[in-house]
């Protein structure tokens, strides 16, 4: 599910792209940029940008300066959280200081959530579309895959002409596709 983002914020993340703060410039060239999954910086979601996000985590990595620490920031900083919790995001926050003095241990914490956010969509995935069991699956009109009622003679090839595959088919997957999972 992609997301949705107001056209408008477009221009304003391409400035603050070009206008990164020393820490923010510190994560992405020294860590999000090179990181195993593909991280964006200032990314429009909804009417808010996010610092860093990782689509496949539905991960949003926030670094905090002391413009954070006003209660009209904060109250700012709540209502974009929740706005990112509707729709399926998780925020990370880190304050700049720490980016300054514990690098390692945020991207590390970084890596950990990323894992976790990874398992846990495709678990809910996998719990949303779930095969039907065999004993519901109805076959289909010819008596299903092989003659005879659907069961094959022991050593009887999979299919005519001893098995051969086709052109471009993986045997694990089927025709034309990939084991490989893909980034959103």
């Amino acid at each position: 599910m992609s997301l949705d983002y107001v056209r408008q914020n477009i221009p304003l993340a391409r400035a603050l792209r070009a206008d990164m703060t020393p820490q923010e410039r510190h994560l992405w060239y020294d860590g999000l940029r090179k990181f195993p999954v593909r991280f964006q910086r200032q990314k429009a979601i909804g009417p808010y940008i996010a610092d860093f996000y990782c689509h496949r985590a539905r991960l949003v990595v926030e670094l905090d300066g002391s413009q954070h620490h006003t209660e009209e920031a904060r109250a700012y900083d709540e209502r974009r959280t929740a706005f990112l919790g509707t729709q399926g995001v998780e925020v990370l926050r880190f304050r700049n200081r720490t980016i300054d003095e514990f690098f390692d241990l945020a991207l590390r914490e970084i890596a950990a959530r990323v894992d976790e956010r990874i398992a846990a969509l495709a678990n809910e995935r996998k719990s949303r579309v779930l095969p039907q069991p065999r004993s519901a699956r109805q076959p289909p009109p010819g008596g299903g895959l092989f003659q005879g009622g659907g069961q094959r003679a022991a050593g009887a090839p999979l299919r005519e002409g001893g098995g051969a595959k086709r052109r471009g088919e993986n045997a694990d997957t089927g025709p034309h596709s990939s084991n490989t999972l893909r980034d959103g």
